[in-house]
């Protein structure tokens, strides 16, 4: 139990946990990267996605990982809204292509 649940009295502890598990939820159209380093190699520690939104790595070359941003169908069309948090560990190196880039 982190030290912030064990100063919250207990009643508000569960929404803690309800609020931890909503900031870590994916909608509709998001997605996050997280790009550390393994040695002296990029690795991804998350790569999530959900649609309209698609996130691909299909390389990583030493400490540079390359993800793609695709989305499904057409593209995106009026109304749509995407939202990807990006982090990069010190170090680390990401590189962003979109699916016209393919």
């Amino acid at each position: 139990m982190s030290n912030v649940m064990c100063m919250l009295p207990k009643t508000y502890q569960v929404s803690y946990l309800r609020l931890i598990h909503e900031m870590n939820k994916l909608y509709s159209g998001s997605g996050r990267i997280t790009v550390s380093l393994h040695g002296e190699k990029a690795v991804l520690s998350e790569l999530s996605s959900t649609y309209p939104l698609k996130l691909l790595s299909p390389h990583i070359y030493d400490g540079t990982a390359i993800v793609y941003i695709l989305t499904y169908g057409g593209g995106l069309v009026g109304g749509d809204e995407v939202d990807l948090i990006v982090d990069i560990q010190v170090g680390a190196r990401l590189v962003l292509l979109s699916q016209v880039s393919l």
